[in-house]
């Protein structure tokens, strides 16, 4: 049918006509009112409500760190930040005041005048408003006391940070936009300032609040930005300080060895008491952080987590600060007002939560005092005897922990700050230990495996009675040497030139311990065999990296039962080969044998949420709960092992514990006892371990036997060790 037979008249054709142009219009309207409402809805609303509502945000007050008396470890101080709006650091805001006079000055022929003599007449307005801004930061620079140069130095890393989220925000914003349109876009397509870039930023952090009405003063004749908005302001805020990193501490010495001794106490100063397990912070958050949890919603910059980041917030850099971020973090709180209404809502800030460590500070201040070269006992001292090689007075590694044995929880944890000058490391053997340790600060009681030396005899002992492949009562003939053919390897202590190469006899268990004979403890080894020995050194704690505890610590190493000979197998069993720990694993493992074969791991952080934050009774209560295992001991064993170690520090006639010869000279002995308190019962062992590792070590699973591999795939290593000593008091 042909189309006039339908619409007869040109009047009725152009009416449909008009109706379709209509519907096709209409259309278009429709969709792009969908566009605005749906699809750039959010992004819309939120740009017209950063027009309509102005948001301040509230500072909040990070959580405090205390130790189990309640004494504060780690705490925000009060104080206050100077900020400066971002324009004025940038400089922008001469440009823009620039651009303002002149348009008011030349008004009447602006329309006028072409693009180079409009930047004339800019250029012209210019010196005013430089000078001003000049002599704000000449004000400011001689108020905080700090040199002109700093003060740029500042700034520039401020504009630095900025700038680079700037950029990140832009490169996403081109990514979307260019997914939504299917074109290709430049970044001058979608650049726009952004949050921070109009925002007030802190040039001064920390200042006292003592100080606070000089920079409200000067904060007052900063030039500012618009009649409404200052140009630099002051906003309260807290500084994180460590009142027990820089303390003096009180040590009497009427009890050292002689040549030490003094009845006058000598005063020990002290830096990072508790700095290697409390850790620190940092104000600068980097872009993976920032992405996990932001403040503001780069998209919409709205405030998404009044919890989350900026990119100059304060966050837990290492330690507890960082393992117990989100516990410690606080929420800020934010006030709104709303220019078309008037109205003002505001939700009040909440502080972070505290931590309760178990930690005794005191205790850890004096054991650190005592670790101090400046007291005496940490440094080479003649009595050391002819065969050290090392000048008298040089300082020497030295780590302690002190474990409470019925609750585990770490009293001290001490570390004399072995340190390894950059230039003395060798890059080929060193590289390993230099990318899996600081080396310019390793915590010697937790993080640098060494060989437990003979402190593992007790234990050995008690592990090969209880897996049944030793007697209780049996007895070992020490003549020096455990190869009859090969006098001058694998040989006890004693069986020494300088000792007139002496023997033990026949030794029973506590005995042997006493004495810390190696021939009866290369023959338990042997009994126990690679693999059992392997399981028992698991057992006592070997493998175990305690990630519950707070500052990074190494789970130590053992080489693979599978490929140690008879002669590896053998010093395994008083302590040595290829082995270590550290002294956090010796301490808990005596723990353990102290109640009977009850393994506890470490305890450092008590219950954040415990009513009773101070009580000694409190209860550790985390997502992973140290571990608690009964290792099943022979109650027999342990008795045995506990009485050898009794004669090692107790038995007048061999305890290898029990005195110091303090005469240089070796032919004249002058012993004095090594422990001199009054009513302590003491149970101790010495170890040393001598030997020839090779320089470099791959680190094993203990578990799974495979290579543990670095961040760069490669198999991660460990420097030779030397060797350690424990106590259990």
């Amino acid at each position: 049918m042909k189309p006039n037979a339908l619409i007869p008249s040109m009047f009725h054709r152009r009416l449909a006509l008009l109706t379709t142009l209509c519907a096709v219009v209409m259309c278009v309207l429709v969709a792009q009112l969908y566009h605005l409402t749906v699809a750039e809805g959010a992004r819309l609303r939120a740009n017209a409500e950063r027009v309509l509502v102005d948001r301040q945000l509230l500072p909040t007050r990070r959580g405090s760190v205390y130790d189990r008396n309640g004494l504060e470890l780690a705490v925000d101080n009060r104080c206050f930040d100077f900020l400066v709006d971002y324009r004025l650091i940038t400089g922008a805001w001469v440009a823009q005041q620039a651009g303002s006079e002149a348009r008011r000055r030349y008004r009447d022929v602006w329309d006028t005048l072409s693009r180079s003599e409009r930047e004339d007449r800019r250029e012209e307005c210019r010196p005013p408003y430089e000078q001003q801004l000049e002599a704000f930061w000449q004000q400011l620079a001689y108020v905080s006391a700090i040199s002109r140069d700093e003060m740029e130095d500042r700034k520039q890393e401020i504009v630095d940070r900025v700038e680079r989220m700037a950029q990140y925000l832009w490169e996403r914003w081109k990514e979307e936009r260019e997914a939504e349109l299917q074109v290709s876009l430049t970044l001058d397509d979608v650049a726009q300032p952004i949050r921070e870039q109009r925002i007030p930023h802190a040039i001064l952090s920390g200042i006292e609040i003592a100080r606070e009405t000089d920079f409200r003063r000067l904060a007052a004749t900063a030039p500012r930005i618009s009649s409404s908005l200052p140009g630099a302001t002051i906003q309260a805020g807290g500084r994180r300080v460590n009142p027990w990193n820089d303390v003096d501490v009180e040590m009497p010495r009427d009890s050292l060895p002689s040549p030490l001794r003094s009845e006058s106490p000598i005063y020990v100063h002290l830096q990072d008491t508790t700095s290697p397990i409390v850790g620190s912070v940092r104000d600068q958050v980097y872009a993976d952080e920032l992405k996990a949890r932001p403040l503001i919603d780069p998209v919409t910059g709205t405030i998404v987590d009044r919890g989350g980041y900026t990119v100059d917030d304060e966050i837990g850099s290492t330690g507890i600060e960082q393992q117990y971020e989100h516990h410690l973090r606080g929420v800020r709180g934010v006030m709104i007002e709303h220019f078309d209404t008037g109205d003002i809502e505001r939700q009040p800030p909440s502080p972070g939560a505290d931590v309760t460590l178990s930690l005794d500070v005191r205790l850890q201040a004096r054991v650190q005092a005592i670790l101090s070269p400046q007291y005496g006992l940490t440094v080479v001292q003649p009595w050391h005897g002819t065969e050290n090689q090392l000048p008298i007075g040089t300082p020497l590694d030295a780590a302690a922990v002190v474990i409470d044995v019925a609750s585990s929880h770490v009293l001290a944890l001490v570390s004399g700050m072995n340190e390894f000058p950059a230039d003395t490391l060798d890059p080929e053997v060193d590289s390993a230990l230099a990318r899996t340790l600081d080396p310019s600060w390793v915590n010697l009681a937790c993080q640098k495996p060494v060989a437990p030396g003979s402190i593992v005899k007790p234990l050995m002992l008690a592990s090969a009675i209880t897996e049944g492949r030793w007697a209780a009562d049996q007895v070992v003939e020490c003549n020096g040497h455990y190869f009859p053919a090969d006098p001058e390897h694998y040989r006890c202590w004693i069986y020494r030139d300088w000792f007139g190469f002496a023997t033990h006899g026949p030794l029973g268990p506590v005995e042997a311990v006493g004495r810390s004979c190696n021939m009866y403890f290369y023959t338990v080894g042997h009994a126990l065999g690679a693999q059992r020995q392997r399981d028992w050194y698991l057992k006592w704690g070997l493998g175990r990296a305690f990630s519950h505890l707070g500052p990074a610590t190494v789970p130590g190493m053992i080489g693979d039962p599978a490929e140690a000979n008879i002669g590896e197998v053998l010093r395994r069993g008083i302590g040595q080969g290829l082995i270590g720990w550290t002294p956090l694993h010796a301490a808990a493992a005596y723990a353990a044998l102290g109640r009977g074969g009850l393994y506890l791991e470490p305890i450092l952080v008590l219950d954040p949420d415990a009513p009773a934050p101070f009580d000694e009774n409190a209860t550790p209560s985390r997502d992973d709960e140290p571990t608690a295992e009964n290792l099943g001991l022979n109650q027999h064993a342990v008795s045995l092992a506990l009485d050898g170690l009794d004669q090692v520090v107790n038995n007048q006639q061999y305890g290898g514990a029990r005195q110091i010869d303090m005469d240089p000279d070796p032919d004249v002995r002058q012993y004095e006892p090594i422990f001199n308190a009054e009513q302590v019962k003491v149970w101790g062992k010495t170890g040393t371990a001598q030997q020839n590792w090779p320089t470099v070590l791959v680190e094993y699973n203990p578990v799974t036997h495979e290579p543990i591999l670095d961040a760069h795939g490669r198999p991660r290593t460990i420097e030779r060790a030397s060797g350690i000593g424990a106590l259990v008091v």
